[in-house]
């Protein structure tokens, strides 16, 4: 027991020592001991050596609250309950163990650090053992250690175009990237400056495509001289950053939409299209 009343008595001069020092010994060790302290005071540490649990007295001094539970034999730790339950911190090998009290086995988050080494993994964990990892590849799922299959990059942003239409308005411009595919979004109207004989383009995407890249999509367009069953891709080929415009009229081939094909400052179309990274 490492405990006191806080209370010195007048007394003898070796008393008064003896009984300074038991105070002193019980402030440094927080009160521990197998059972409360005989005259508690509100917001009073004290660590119940039974259960390993760091308490503090509450406001009213009427009752002892349960914060931090500590297995000294093997470093892991309990917020409000026993460190196979809530929380346990390993500090052996830097593991960070969240677990779902309610079960057997727990829902885990583990956060794996290994001293010297920045390539620690952070897994989520379930009944059914599925996680995902994080390491220097980036994150991989499910027990995937294959460096080609990790997710290693999510972003957005707004997108910064050049086009070969003159003054038309690009509106909306966004992009997001996640891992190696990016998406474009953006909108186009007001065609006023079409003086220019030359295929519609847009410069400047995020970042490059592959150089087995082939990504073309449907867009939506709206022409003045539209003849009926016309249709509209954007394309993005291999080891580029501009993207294309193409129209087909009643089952032809396609062709590249040309400045010459858009006559009046109505048209307009809007753009989606994903897109293969290096």
């Amino acid at each position: 027991m490492s405990q006191h009343d806080f209370n010195i008595a007048n007394q003898t001069f070796p008393s008064f020592r003896a009984d300074l020092n038991d105070a002193l010994v019980a402030a440094a060790t927080m009160s521990a001991g197998s059972s409360a302290p005989t005259t508690p005071y509100a917001y009073q540490l004290w660590f119940d050596t039974t259960t390993g649990t760091w308490k503090v007295r509450n406001s009213g001094n009427t009752a002892w609250i349960s914060t931090i539970t500590t297995d000294l034999a093997t470093g892991n730790v309990g917020i409000g309950t026993s460190p196979s339950q809530k929380l346990s911190i390993l500090t052996s090998n830097g593991l960070l163990n969240i677990a779902n009290g309610n079960t057997s086995n727990g829902t885990k988050i583990q956060s794996f650090v290994t001293a010297g080494n920045a390539n620690g993994y952070l897994a989520f964990e379930g009944f059914d053992k599925e996680y995902a990892r994080l390491d220097a590849d980036g994150l991989k799922f499910n027990g995937d250690t294959a460096a080609a299959n990790a997710l290693d990059d999510y972003e957005e942003g707004a997108l910064s175009l050049s086009s070969s239409i003159g003054t038309a308005s690009v509106l909306g411009n966004r992009y997001t990237k996640i891992g190696n595919q990016v998406t474009v979004r953006f909108y186009v109207e007001d065609f006023s400056d079409l003086s220019t004989a030359s295929a519609v383009s847009f410069t400047g995407l995020p970042y490059a495509s592959s150089s087995n890249n082939q990504a073309v999509q449907g867009i939506l367009g709206k022409f003045a001289n539209t003849i009926s069953g016309d249709a509209y891709l954007a394309y993005v080929g291999p080891s580029s950053s501009t993207l294309l415009l193409f129209k087909t009229a009643n089952n032809a081939n396609y062709s590249q939409i040309q400045h010459a094909h858009l006559t009046s400052a109505s048209a307009q179309f809007i753009v989606t299209l994903t897109y293969e990274t290096a």
